[in-house]
């Protein structure tokens, strides 16, 4: 029991860590004029989150893997045809979809 309470209350940090990332990452590009100054100025995020000062094989690897979030945030945020700016689109139709999705492990509690 007190071990999956530690994986939930991990896996919860995570969760909350990749949340700041993303948000930092929408401020960072949400004023870029093109994809590519998107990509600059969101993986420059990403080096900054991260503490990277320098380069190496396997962070330049992340940073290809990251790519393609940082092009589909600026898509997101990207002026629609109407003239305003992009909207995000939730994944289902009521938040307690969401939650109702969730398969998250029984405790017991009483004990």
């Amino acid at each position: 029991m007190v071990e999956e309470v530690a994986h939930l209350e991990r896996q919860r940090g995570f969760a909350y860590r990749k949340l700041n990332l993303v948000r930092t990452l929408r401020t960072a590009i949400a004023s870029a004029e093109s994809e590519k100054t998107a990509v600059a100025q969101g993986l420059a995020v990403v080096r900054a989150e991260l503490c990277w000062e320098s380069d190496s094989d396997t962070r330049i690897e992340t940073w290809s893997h990251f790519r393609p979030v940082v092009r589909a945030t600026f898509a997101a945020l990207a002026p629609t045809a109407a003239g305003g700016v992009g909207q995000w689109r939730p994944l289902c139709r009521h938040p307690a979809e969401t939650i109702v999705s969730l398969r998250l492990p029984s405790l017991d509690l009483r004990s």
